[in-house]
C-alpha cells in the first residue's frame, strides 16, 4: 500500500475528529449565552428554626446578615425549646450583627433581652 494512503487514514481517523471537536468546543465557548436573572429587590423573610444549634447558629446568622441582596431581609429565628445555650447564642449573635438593614425577631422571651442589650 502506498504511503500516501496510510497518511490519509491516519489523518482521517486520528487528527480530523480531534480538530472538529476542538472547533466545536471553542465555538460553543465563544458563543455562549449568559443567563440573565431579573433584578429582585423584593422584601424577603428568612425563617430559621433552631433546636440545640448553639455550635452553628452564629455562623448561620452571620451568613444571612452579610448577603449581597438589595431588598429588605427579615430574619425570624425560632428557638424550639433547646436544652443548650441556643437562646443565649441567638441574643449574642443578633446584638453583635449590624441590624440596620435587617429585622430580627426571636419567638421566645429572648426578644426582650435583645432590646435590653441594645439600650
Amino acid at each position: 500500500m502506498p504511503a500516501i494512503y496510510v497518511w490519509w487514514v491516519v489523518i482521517g481517523i486520528a487528527l480530523l475528529p480531534g480538530f472538529l471537536m476542538s472547533g466545536m468546543f471553542f465555538s460553543n465557548l465563544l458563543h455562549r449565552k449568559h443567563k440573565k436573572y431579573p433584578c429582585t429587590c423584593e422584601n424577603v423573610t428568612v425563617i430559621m428554626c433552631a433546636h440545640n444549634e448553639e455550635a452553628t447558629l452564629r455562623k448561620a446568622i452571620h451568613c444571612i446578615c452579610n448577603q449581597n441582596y438589595q431588598g429588605h431581609i427579615t430574619l425570624l429565628v425560632v428557638d424550639n425549646h433547646s436544652s443548650d445555650c441556643t437562646k443565649k447564642e441567638i441574643i449574642q449573635s443578633c446584638v453583635k450583627q449590624d441590624l440596620t438593614q435587617l429585622s430580627a425577631f426571636i419567638f421566645s422571651s429572648a426578644l426582650r433581652q435583645i432590646q435590653r442589650h441594645r439600650h
